[in-house]
């Protein structure tokens, strides 16, 4: 299965990411800290949970801000939060045509 996730780059500053993942996250303390800690996915999602992506977008965005250094993931490869925030964008847009298609052929 195709997954995207996020992985803390910055090994000095566990308390503080700790404090940011708890928000999105129920892992405990001590789990947050070894996947960090093993430089395992701190969270991840299926390629098409368009709300999985907005989450990981938000947690680097957070991560970021208290100066703790991130990278994202897609296909085991990296990339970065523009491409993240163009497939919502596109999740989006598709929605948007399937709900006008359906609503058209209630219409009709």
């Amino acid at each position: 299965m195709d997954m995207i996730g996020i992985k803390v780059k910055t090994k000095d500053q566990i308390t503080s990411c700790i404090k940011v993942l708890r928000s999105y996250t129920e892992l405990s303390m001590g789990e947050i800290k070894q996947l960090i800690s093993s430089d395992d996915y701190v969270y991840e999602c299926r390629f098409v949970d368009g709300k999985g992506i907005k989450k990981i977008i938000s947690i680097c965005n957070d991560l970021n801000a208290v100066n703790v250094e991130t990278e994202i993931f897609e296909h085991g490869r990296t990339t970065n939060i523009e491409f993240l925030m163009n497939l919502v964008n596109t999740y989006s847009e598709i929605e948007a045509d399937v709900d006008r298609i359906i609503d058209e052929e209630i219409d009709n």
